[in-house]
């Protein structure tokens, strides 16, 4: 989810609950239009958010561009994020009592259960089946982080963390909560939010599980 933000003549207004950032930027169009402002995109330093300034034309003769505000399109902050350590805590929980299943199946969901897919699929991203960060999504949803919307971080970042989660998973040893979560934030770069972190920690322990299973 995305929220749009307009500040003019010192009054803030956001307003939430758009499904995606095309969503929000249909509205602040429409806003536009209707104020007969022209929207200027400016350079923005968190890659998550889009900043533009509102300019309108005044003056006679010659009009002259004035700017009377500004408008921000980011992502709609979700619920409080769990420490990085309790992420890694559930997500290694989950895959625990999950795994058997996966092996042995269970009598009323003979392989058909959503986290069997889920084990899968990260077996499969493990052994480069898979684009790295086939599974982003689903991590993002497993680690409850509040938002539904977490953005993908850059491919070159997901690609460098697959390969280190299968490097891990092939010297053998079980990684602690604590352990796991501090490798994961030792490659991350700062413009990584904590939605983010929290979905990186659950993919990394799936692509762990998943390479030690192959």
């Amino acid at each position: 989810m995305h929220q749009l933000t307009v500040t003019r003549d010192e009054t803030t207004t956001t307003t939430p609950g758009f499904v995606d950032f095309e969503d929000a930027h249909r509205m602040l169009m429409s806003h536009a239009i209707g104020e007969d402002l022209y929207l200027h995109a400016h350079g923005n330093a968190n890659t998550h958010a889009s900043t533009f300034n509102l300019v309108k034309l005044e003056g006679s003769p010659k009009a002259q561009p004035r700017v009377v505000g500004t408008a921000t399109i980011e992502p709609q902050p979700g619920q409080p994020v769990m420490s990085p350590y309790y992420c890694a805590a559930a997500a290694q929980e989950w895959i625990a009592d999950h795994e058997a299943a996966y092996y042995h199946g269970i009598d009323h969901d003979p392989g058909r259960n959503r986290a069997g897919h889920v084990l899968t699929a990260a077996r499969a991203e493990a052994l480069r089946q898979f684009r790295a960060g086939t599974l982003f999504d689903e991590a993002a949803r497993l680690s409850d982080n509040g938002n539904q919307d977490v953005p993908r971080p850059r491919q070159t970042r997901l690609e460098i963390l697959r390969d280190y989660a299968i490097d891990l998973a092939k010297t053998g040893h079980t990684l602690s909560a604590a352990q796991l979560a501090g490798e994961v934030q030792r490659h991350l770069t700062p413009d990584i939010t904590p939605q983010q972190t929290a979905a990186l920690i659950w993919w990394t322990a799936l692509l762990i599980w998943g390479a030690k299973a192959s």
